[in-house]
């Protein structure tokens, strides 16, 4: 067990991506060229930029008063696939350096014309797939490539070339930026950054994105992981394009996450107010699977609580979809915190890597019984472990979290709790959602009549 639990941890978590370290070695060939020839026949020529705009393309700022000049030289020729640096690019450790949601990152030497640069190169991480769907996807990935290749402005993070060796997929060759991503870099300078600073950093992501959208590229997932800070302080926008899932928009809830909820309420919030937050949960539950759909990824932070004090399911069904999109690794790479919740079983795919995990109903109901746990104890799940590898850990021993001593927790809930939790052979015996509904309903009758 100890040995499995081992192997789940380091090989899952920490190196997934890293398994093929094939180093890039120092060659005396020339810079060539990206061969596509399938893609040969697109034009991927930007349109020109709107009257007023600057672009900044090899240091040299055009003037916007004439629109013919405003677009850089190589947005008007025929667009034309990024460098292959591999015979220039030295990797200065064998596993990446960084890990983002979707990519592993190295730090790199490009070695070019007799002088040498530190240069990030960032690996999609491969997953299971087959050769029609690494050719589809390989495919979109050179596009967007060219697309990132041909802008040129200052507030842009540069495409220098792109890198094999690193994994299945073409990687990405950049400027390494010393101070890492925006979000770092607040948090690091907190005391130090001044107005003035926090403006300028915001008048360059907004220059970036005002030359994006000029050039009818959406970003698609502009955070503070993908805004880097130069040495000089300077924001450069980076990763854009490849957020091309629809975005879902929803009603605002003025009272968050049920996490935060009752985080922000725990004296406030009486017997009656957290069983009809559980009767809520229940009840959305329950009408899921009479639709024969499957949460599975019920967690505190999947449950809103509207102005009202009602609770509402929200993300339901995405865990699926991201595993088809991005393969099984996505479980582990976004268990960040859901550990707390998630039915062990998720683990047993592991032992056979030709198998993946589907969240069921069952499943659905172990984690709403760590929901239970959280709403009649105030706490998470687990809340005396710090860490999820602790969390992963427990579970690989069958260790449960222990009963809570608060007024709001009796017998029969964690009792019901209990089969909630049920594993093994005994996990198909676990309650349904309507009966969850019914029991909670049940213990609401009981306060009315006490």
């Amino acid at each position: 067990m100890f040995a499995w639990f081992i192997s789940l941890v380091w090989f899952r978590w920490l190196w997934f991506g890293s398994s093929t370290p094939s180093i890039a070695k120092e060659q005396a060939n020339p810079v060539r060229q990206v061969e596509d020839h399938e893609e040969s026949h697109l034009d991927t020529q930007l349109p020109h930029r709107t009257a007023g705009a600057h672009v900044v393309d090899g240091g040299t700022e055009v003037p916007g008063d004439d629109e013919s000049r405003v677009v850089a030289h190589s947005h008007t020729k025929q667009s034309k696939p990024p460098l292959d640096l591999t015979p220039h690019v030295i990797r200065q450790s064998i596993y990446p350096i960084a890990y983002g949601g979707w990519s592993d990152i190295w730090k790199c030497t490009l070695k070019q014309d007799s002088q040498s640069r530190e240069v990030a190169v960032k690996s999609i991480r491969s997953h299971i797939l087959g050769d029609d769907d690494m050719h589809k996807k390989g495919k979109k990935l050179r596009r967007e490539l060219k697309v990132w290749a041909q802008l040129k402005h200052e507030n842009i993070l540069p495409l220098l070339g792109v890198a094999t060796g690193f994994g299945r997929f073409t990687a990405l060759v950049c400027p390494w930026m010393d101070n890492g991503t925006l979000t770092s870099y607040l948090e690091h300078n907190r005391e130090q950054l001044s107005l003035r600073n926090r403006l300028e950093l915001l008048r360059d992501a907004a220059a970036g994105l005002c030359y994006l959208h000029s050039c009818s590229v959406v970003h698609g997932d502009l955070t503070g992981s993908n805004i880097l800070v130069s040495t000089s302080g300077r924001a450069q926008l980076s990763d854009f394009g490849f957020g091309r899932f629809t975005a879902l928009v929803c009603p605002w809830m003025d009272n968050g996450t049920l996490t935060s909820y009752l985080e922000h309420n725990r004296e406030q919030l009486s017997l009656r107010n957290r069983l009809e937050l559980l009767r809520d949960a229940a009840a959305g539950l329950c009408y899921l699977h009479s639709c024969s759909v499957v949460h599975g990824d019920l967690t505190g932070s999947n449950i809103l609580v509207s102005a009202s004090g009602r609770a509402q399911l929200s993300d339901f069904g995405l865990s699926s979809i991201m595993v088809e999109f991005m393969g099984t690794s996505y479980l582990p790479s976004s268990m960040n915190g859901t550990a707390r919740w998630v039915a062990p079983e998720i683990f047993t795919t592991y032992d056979n890597e030709s198998s993946t995990w589907v969240p069921t109903e069952q499943s659905d109901i172990y984690s709403f019984g760590s929901i239970m746990l959280q709403v009649c104890s105030g706490e998470i799940p687990y809340v005396n472990l710090q860490r999820d590898v602790q969390v992963l850990f427990a579970l690989s021993r069958g260790v449960k979290p222990s009963r809570p001593q608060t007024p709001w927790m009796n017998d029969r809930i964690w009792d019901f709790i209990q089969r909630c939790w049920s594993t093994g052979e005994q996990s198909a015996q676990r309650p349904s959602a309507e009966e969850a509904l019914n029991f909670i309903q049940g213990e609401l009758n009981m306060l009315s009549f006490s």
